[in-house]
């Protein structure tokens, strides 16, 4: 029996990964939903890094976890990469504030140099939040990025892996819509999923031009979550409005493609040797 479940494990790897990180998320979920008491929320917030770990060791041993660790240690890349990962939710930011604008939210307003201006008192203290998010989006990335693209992409190339993973990372926050103070909350399902697989791409370019880095994707996922912070202290509309905000991450998402060239989404996968 034990070998049955290695054989289907070894041969559906990735369905198991998913099945994992979606049950090891949902039900802490759902357990505070119904009880109102979150003794097990934290374990959700770890559950692909986790389902990653599982999965690697029950198919691939030691060797496997090993290769898994060893890709967030990867940082040694171009410099553009760095600059990509923590200029680009900043962009996303400004173009988002001017497409809602454009398109007609008024309300979508920001103070450009009483902004700029204030960055430099606080610079200390937005660089020691981004250091804790980015510990923090690990057991998001180590997942996502360190264990599903890499077998998403040998099947189905750059396309359709961002396409299968921007949606099943989307949906994966499923349960966080209906629960107070998280940042899903009270957004529409369909924008953020959408808006999700739109991210994969930026995910995606970053990820095949570090050559699988998933302290680059972690970087740009904690300056990603603190520039929507930031933004939303400033320009809450366009954080409420999430299908306003679409377009601009369009744009953006071409903007990263383009300046990736053959290094990252453009071109082929480039993994550790």
């Amino acid at each position: 029996m034990n070998l049955k479940i290695g054989d289907t494990l070894k041969r559906y790897p990735l369905v198991f990964f998913f099945i994992f990180a979606y049950v090891l998320a949902w039900v802490p979920m759902a357990y505070y939903l119904v009880s109102g008491k979150d003794t097990f929320a934290g374990v959700s917030f770890f559950a692909p890094a986790l389902s990653a770990f599982v999965i690697s060791a029950a198919t691939e041993g030691r060797a496997g976890v090993t290769s898994l660790i060893s890709r967030l240690f990867i940082w040694r890349v171009n410099l553009k990469w760095y600059l990509i990962a923590l200029f680009a939710p900043i962009l996303l930011e400004v173009l988002a504030i001017l497409t809602h604008r454009l398109l007609g939210n008024a309300a979508a307003s920001i103070q450009f140099t009483d902004w700029i201006r204030r960055i430099p008192e606080q610079l200390p203290g937005l660089v020691l939040i981004l250091f804790f998010l980015v510990l923090s989006s690990l057991g998001e990335e180590m997942g996502w990025r360190g264990y599903a693209m890499p077998g998403l992409q040998t099947r189905y190339g750059p396309v359709w892996s961002s396409l299968i993973l921007g949606l099943l990372w989307g949906l994966w926050h499923l349960p966080t819509f209906w629960i107070p103070g998280t940042p899903q909350f009270g957004l529409p399902v369909p924008g953020y999923v959408l808006a999700s697989t739109g991210y994969t791409f930026i995910y995606t370019c970053i990820h095949n031009g570090t050559k699988g880095s998933v302290l680059l994707a972690a970087l740009y996922h904690g300056a990603s979550n603190l520039t929507l912070t930031y933004g939303n202290a400033i320009s809450p509309d366009v954080i409420s409005d999430l299908y306003l905000t679409l377009p601009a991450l369009a744009i953006l998402v071409i903007v990263v493609c383009l300046i990736s060239g053959s290094d990252g989404f453009i071109g082929r996968q480039s993994l550790p040797d």
